[in-house]
């Protein structure tokens, strides 16, 4: 997108090869061959299903890269443990079995879809490291997971790679105890009378979906040991996701006692009147408790344990009581006609109180579509409330606050509207938190976007002071990517940072890099669609714009309507641009919205309008000026953005009557 033919960005490269391919070949080629097909169609699968992209099967290897270390980890399980069930039966000296590497690094990848650089390099060397059967993965990798994927790593230490300056350590990925075997053929009945989730917290595989529709058909019949069977090597591994430490078992509370931000998800209740639905409610269960662990530091209880409140009297209490759980959600699925409506609602187990209800409504006909919207309106809405919740109890506690509730605090205040004294003071929690913890990667972050935004929005402090401001904001999240390469909002801040030093294909790559990780944040589409606009590309970012205001219709602020103004005030749609800078007025009165106010106006020839919008960003402003507004040079924008200053901003800048 950024136009380039050759770019280079951060991902996770699986690099897996046959061991004893030769002998399995010069034994019986026929039947080696057959295999070989049958393990890259799993290799594919499992890499597609965990957004990868397969770059070479040459011979009997196999290249892929993912958006991100989870994705890698998951597919590479996921593959080993499909690969080694399916050929059980085999002798041992028959099998064709393969060793896995990963590697979370830079990469170079040209327009063709090839890819060089350190992060392959890395990868096939850790791939001849691992074992037959094994996976192998750096440092970076099992920190980028861990919490994430249930797995064990053994420390296999530093290793030294030619041509690559620093060592590298590698760790061992203990798969089998990882993982439950998939169940035999005897297991079938016991399971079938089970609930679907009961038998994996999310078993529907969401990113497939001709599988996910297999799997809910199945389900309603009643042959769920069938649907496991058929996806083993995938639901596991979903399952995993669900929060760190999982419990397996209803009453493992320690972990959700241990988390401000736990959470339990029971099961939807079917208020269609008609059995053969309750896949429907049993589908939304499994997809809203998956979504949840998008929530960073949340611990989301397994479905498994959930189901075992199906159907039973409890309330809000009794449940904090019995799982240590902080935070529940409920819900309802109801069909009336054409319409399913679907209800829920976020309960506080401490004060019994609701939080948090919405209805949503939609067409049953693409059950898949209508189920991903609700659930990612779900997650993005209860997020924000349980961290305003546990926050605010945070701030009710006469004690000395700790790192936990100072986090959450910023977190907190994060949500509220952008102000220079709110940026001062989340700064001033992540400094408590640094002081504490000086290596806890979240508050580097926290503390650096606290820094930059800022910097960025209230020209906070000029010269050299700036300079130093800056310098530090930036360092932090440079330090906080080698810590937690996978979190989001490094590259929120990162992309800034390359802005600010006039490196715009940079800031559109981590713009990239952070809806790649989290692609169902609104804030994430909101940044991407900024840089396009920095691009002087309107039409793309009105497309964001629109998708992240449809992932959290509630909670848009008054920057990103701001930023649909200033996207169809760059089209020449005045009209458009002064509805949506008006919506942002009536959120908040910032200076800079009534300065394009002006110009869309003046543009229009309602100078009356123009000329009253000017004065009151001259009073809300009194030092704010053109010179101050655009004080940076243009350039080394692109061309188009250039072009557009020139011929439509400045001169709309003066007509509209603002100072110079």
């Amino acid at each position: 997108m950024s136009g380039l033919q050759i770019k280079e960005r951060l991902a996770a490269v699986l690099a897996a090869d046959a061991a004893g391919y030769s002998r399995l070949m010069a034994a019986d080629g026929r039947a080696t061959l057959a295999a070989l097909d049958s393990a890259r169609a799993i290799f594919r699968t499992q890499i597609e299903a965990n957004q990868g992209r397969v770059i070479d099967m040459a011979g009997d290897s196999v290249l892929a890269v993912f958006e991100t270390a989870n994705g890698a980890v998951s597919a590479a399980i996921a593959a080993q443990v499909e690969i080694n069930t399916a050929s059980s039966e085999i002798p041992e000296d028959r099998r064709m079995r393969f060793r896995i590497g990963v590697h979370l690094g830079d990469l170079i990848e040209k327009a063709d879809g090839t890819v060089y650089g350190d992060g392959v390099n890395i990868a096939s060397r850790l791939q001849a490291m691992a074992e037959v059967g094994g996976i192998t993965v750096s440092d970076a990798v099992r920190g980028a997971v861990r919490g994430k994927v249930t797995a064990d790593f053994g420390d296999q230490g530093e290793y030294r790679i030619k041509n690559i300056a620093y060592p590298v350590r590698a760790f061992a990925v203990r798969v089998e105890g990882a993982i439950a075997k998939p169940p035999s053929s005897g297991d079938s009945a016991s399971l079938a009378n089970q609930p679907p989730s009961a038998v994996s917290p999310s078993i529907i595989p969401v990113s497939s979906r001709s599988a996910r529709a297999a799997y809910l058909k199945l389900a309603a019949a009643g042959f769920v040991g069938i649907a496991v069977i058929l996806i083993a090597g995938d639901w596991y591994l979903r399952s995993a996701r669900v929060g760190e430490g999982t419990p397996s078992v209803a009453h493992d509370t320690s972990a959700a006692k241990r988390s401000l931000l736990s959470v339990m998800v029971l099961p939807f209740a079917n208020g269609t009147g008609d059995s053969q639905q309750d896949y429907i409610a049993d589908g939304l269960t499994a997809n809203v408790t998956s979504d949840l662990s998008r929530i960073r530091d949340a611990f989301v209880i397994s479905t498994a344990t959930a189901y075992t409140y199906k159907d039973k009297r409890v309330s809000l209490q009794q449940l904090g009581q019995d799982l240590g759980v902080r935070f529940v959600l409920q819900g309802s699925v109801q069909r009336s006609g054409n319409t399913l409506r679907i209800n829920a609602q976020l309960g506080d187990t401490a004060s019994n109180a609701q939080l948090w209800s919405e209805t949503f409504e939609g067409n049953p006909s693409d059950l898949f579509a209508l189920e991903d919207q609700v659930t990612t309106r779900i997650g993005n809405s209860i997020g924000r409330e349980m961290v305003i919740a546990a926050a605010r109890e945070a701030e009710t506690r006469k004690s000395s606050p700790q790192v936990a509730d100072l986090m959450l605090r910023a977190r907190a205040l994060d949500l509220k509207p952008r102000s220079l004294q709110n940026f001062r003071q989340t700064e001033s929690w992540y400094r408590e938190v640094l002081a504490l913890e000086p290596g806890d990667a979240s508050a580097l972050i926290g503390l650096g976007r606290s820094i930059v935004l800022q910097l960025t929005n209230f020209d906070s402090e000029v010269g050299e002071a700036g300079k130093r401001r800056w310098a530090e904001g930036c360092d932090l999240a440079q330090k906080a990517k080698t810590l937690d390469p996978d979190n989001p909002q490094i590259y929120a801040v990162l992309s800034v940072c390359y802005e600010a030093n006039d490196d715009f294909a940079g800031s559109l790559r981590a713009a990239e890099t952070r809806v790649s990780l989290d692609r169902k944040n609104p804030d994430a589409n909101y940044d991407l669609a900024r840089t396009y606009l920095n691009a002087a590309q309107p039409k793309p970012a009105i497309e964001l714009l629109n998708l992240a205001m449809s992932l959290d219709p509630r909670h848009t602020d008054e920057l990103d309507l701001s930023l649909m103004g200033y996207a169809y005030f760059m089209l020449g749609d005045n009209d458009k641009a002064i509805e949506w800078y008006q919506r942002a007025l009536e959120r908040n009165p910032v200076p800079r919205f009534y300065s394009f106010l002006a110009m869309a106006y003046a543009l229009k020839g309602d100078e009356a309008k123009a000329h009253a919008a000017a004065a009151e960003y001259h009073r809300l402003d009194p030092n704010g000026s053109l010179s101050k507004t655009e004080k940076v040079s243009l350039s080394s924008y692109p061309a188009a953005t250039r072009e557009w200053f020139e011929k439509t901003y400045y001169p709309a800048w003066l007509k509209a009557g603002l100072p110079e």
